[in-house]
């Protein structure tokens, strides 16, 4: 087999470390020539701990080919910081980056590593909402937004943010998640500690999603997290903000014959924790109601019925 450093122009210096599959390799992998080249460089390189604008160029193209690779993108890092390169260059990089490989762990933790190294989050929640132009549901794009926020102390401005992801798409259950984490994080209440106008407002505003979009889980989802979060410190709160409401909606919808599962589940457990008589009442119906529409599940429903006697 011929040497590769001849294929690789710039390393004709360097003596390349094939893979080591063993003698005897059950199901080696067809590696594309060149991208076998350039990684039998990278191991000499690693052997030989180079540190040069020629590394940092051959990770791009071994990158290019396989942005997955963890260890390159570490030893690309590592190079980095020891050269003393400039890392906005490097976000500049990572922005392009990102585009193709939108949902790349390894891409989204460099970019976390460098933006620490920086210090400098400035870029950050502009990136991550030119990404949410594409995917509003990146979970790796959300993630990196939190931590900046919470690191950086960034909270002005994201309960409106969430806001406005939310009236471009209501059912975008990880900008409601972003709401919880903006409003009812510990991370959040060490800055903003929650108050019950705080709790008022909140519940307005998902009654007001559940009003455009009935059947939304993902704001069914937020409102009986509110109700867990704050029913034993703020009762009041929660029975005049949460559970009124929901009667009174029950009624509106009773009377024209409007089914709404997701109303009748989470009334029914407020209901049931409540305990009292005429509520297990109140929970044994909503149970039974959910027993017969939601098939799919109408054991567990018949359950929660038999649990519910009084």
């Amino acid at each position: 087999m011929a040497s590769f450093s001849t294929s690789l122009p710039g390393w004709e210096d360097v003596t390349p470390i094939p893979q080591n599959d063993g003698p005897n390799p059950v199901c080696a992998i067809a590696y594309a020539p060149p991208f076998r080249a350039m990684m039998d460089v990278f191991r000499a390189v690693i052997a030989s701990n180079e540190r040069s604008e020629r590394v940092l160029q051959l990770t791009e193209d071994i990158l290019e080919i396989n942005a997955a690779n963890y260890t390159v993108w570490q030893y690309r890092r590592e190079t980095l910081f020891e050269l003393g390169s400039d890392l906005n260059d490097e976000l500049d990089y990572m922005d392009t980056f990102a585009e193709e490989n939108p949902k790349n762990y390894q891409i989204w933790y460099h970019r976390r590593a460098i933006v620490e190294r920086l210090g400098n989050p400035s870029r950050e929640l502009a990136f991550t909402a030119k990404v949410f132009e594409v995917d509003g549901k990146n979970y790796h794009a959300w993630s990196h937004r939190q931590w900046v926020i919470s690191t950086y102390g960034l909270w002005d401005g994201e309960l409106e943010f969430t806001e406005a992801q939310l009236d471009a798409d209501i059912r975008n259950n990880s900008a409601w998640n972003q709401r919880w984490f903006v409003v009812h994080s510990p991370a959040a209440v060490a800055v903003h500690p929650v108050t019950e106008d705080m709790v008022e407002r909140e519940v307005s505003f998902t009654m007001n999603a559940i009003e455009r979009v009935r059947n939304n889980e993902s704001a069914w989802n937020y409102l009986n997290g509110i109700w867990r979060q704050y029913n034993s410190t703020m009762p009041v709160v929660m029975t005049l903000s949460v559970q009124d409401r929901l009667e009174a909606m029950l009624a509106k919808f009773d009377g024209e014959d409007i089914v709404c599962p997701l109303l009748w589940e989470t009334l029914a457990s407020i209901r049931e924790q409540d305990g009292k008589a005429d509520s297990l009442l109140v929970a044994k119906d909503l149970y039974r109601r959910l027993s017969e529409k939601d098939t799919i599940r109408s054991k567990y429903w018949a359950k929660k019925v038999s649990e519910c006697d009084v």
